[in-house]
């Protein structure tokens, strides 16, 4: 049988057998196995005993302190323990460049941390950055970063991370760490870059396909939009809405869509409910 077929080619007289073995086997295969079906089942048990060399992954081993700032970042913060893990993250040493770029880096991945735990996340940000001021603008670059990344490589396995960063963003806004010029550099990078804005001319960063980055634009803005209610922030969000809308009418008459392959009703939902909120 099958088990008795391993232990037996582990064996160093017998396996020194099969290799001239192996040669004539298949040799004989192909010159006599015509079925397709046959040769798939006789190459699975050949495999299943004596299955091909493979070179084993080297697992990087983090030092326990990194583990342990992950851990309590991604997975332990919440509202009930933020004041704990404030005090926890500022007895860090900051001097350490290493471990201080390390830290940025995990505060800035917002779309590791459960949904609960984003604005926990931002809170944590703004605390420590009262403390070490290089802290929270280090962490917005990094998020506006991560988000010009994936619009140039928008492959669709990004697109949780997008939604949770562009959130994360506005989390960060909500927390006086982020200026409202950057939100609105991010808002219009959304609708721009790699756009065209000829239906002839098809973009690879904005395929006519997607209209993914119309839910973008709707969480950031339903994230921080209700603080552009007055002055010259209110005036620069009611002049992107109609970039923003030219961008949505534009995206929905393209010839793609159709009766029989007619544009997203969910997207359609999220950019009316957006623009009525």
């Amino acid at each position: 049988d099958e088990e008795k077929g391993t232990f037996d080619n582990n064996m160093f007289d017998i396996h020194f057998f099969n290799y001239y073995f192996d040669i004539h086997f298949f040799t004989f295969q192909a010159a006599s196995v015509t079925d397709s079906r046959h040769i798939t089942q006789i190459e699975n048990a050949y495999y299943y005993v004596n299955p091909p060399e493979s070179t084993s992954l080297t697992r990087i081993e983090e030092p326990p302190l990194h583990s342990f700032i992950q851990k309590i970042l991604h997975q332990d913060l919440q509202k009930t323990n933020e004041d704990k893990i404030l005090r926890l993250m500022r007895k860090i040493d900051w001097e350490n460049e290493e471990l201080s770029t390390a830290c940025v880096q995990w505060l800035a991945a917002g779309w590791r941390s459960k949904h609960t735990g984003r604005r926990c996340l931002a809170r944590l940000v703004a605390g420590l950055a009262s403390w070490q001021e290089v802290v929270g603008s280090r962490v917005v670059d990094s998020v506006l970063e991560d988000l010009r990344i994936t619009l140039e490589h928008p492959h669709p396995r990004h697109n949780q991370r997008r939604i949770a960063m562009a959130r994360y963003l506005g989390e960060l806004y909500n927390y006086k760490l982020v200026d409202s010029r950057d939100i609105f550099n991010a808002l219009y990078s959304f609708i721009t870059f790699g756009v065209s804005m000829d239906h002839s001319v098809e973009s690879q960063l904005d395929p006519p396909d997607s209209a993914f980055r119309i839910r973008l634009v709707c969480v950031l803005l339903e994230t921080c939009g209700a603080y552009f209610n007055s002055g010259s922030s209110k005036k620069k969000l009611d002049y992107f809405l109609i970039f923003f809308q030219n961008y949505y009418w534009y995206k929905q008459t393209d010839p793609f869509w159709t009766e029989e392959n007619p544009f997203p009703i969910y997207v359609s939902n999220i950019y009316h409910e957006c623009l009525s909120s």
